[in-house]
């Protein structure tokens, strides 16, 4: 069996905003970057296949694309395995790509797109459909995306926390999306 690239989509939750020493902005944000389960029963994506996570390598995937364009970095991120799927916690960098942060913190683009490669699948039934699900292999990068595949990862929480630099020194507070968006 050859080693196959796929993307596999999902959404995130904005944790975050603030800004790095040359204030420009930081967005953290977490999320599912793959659901493979909802209460227990396999999730079958929008190209009819079926991502089951708990088999790939997550070690080399450090890096957020914007659109699986390899040459547009926008951020960074850590992977871990839940029972769920795969969560993702990670920053969009504002000094990488200004449209895809402004996309992201006001929820133009909420979800994420996983690029991987496949070590072994079967064919399945579920529900009645004949399916492809993916079982091992290596998660290589997540992107920011507009359109995600898997439907079913959803926002569970949202939270901001506006940092502001004043006379050198880093100041803060936290408060909600509808209270920062109402700051703009």
């Amino acid at each position: 069996m050859s080693k196959t690239q796929f993307k596999s989509y999902g959404r995130f939750e904005k944790k975050a905003l603030s800004t790095d020493e040359k204030g420009l902005g930081v967005l953290k944000i977490s999320g599912w970057a793959s659901k493979s389960y909802e209460t227990g029963k396999p999730i079958i994506d929008r190209d009819s296949e079926h991502v089951d996570t708990k088999g790939f390598d997550l070690t080399n995937a450090k890096i957020m694309l914007y659109n699986h364009d390899w040459d547009k970095p926008i951020g960074k991120l850590s992977l871990t395995h839940k029972a769920e799927g795969i969560w993702l916690d990670g920053e969009i960098h504002e000094a990488m790509d200004s449209k895809a942060f402004y996309a992201a913190k006001e929820g133009i683009m909420d979800s994420f797109s996983m690029g991987f490669s496949v070590d072994e699948y079967q064919f399945v039934k579920v529900d009645g459909e004949d399916i492809v699900s993916f079982t091992k292999g290596a998660v290589h990068e997540v992107s920011l995306v507009s359109i995600p595949a898997n439907t079913k990862a959803t926002i569970s929480n949202t939270e901001v926390i506006k940092s502001m630099i004043k006379d050198g020194k880093v100041t803060g507070f936290q408060c909600s999306v509808k209270d920062l968006k109402a700051m703009n």
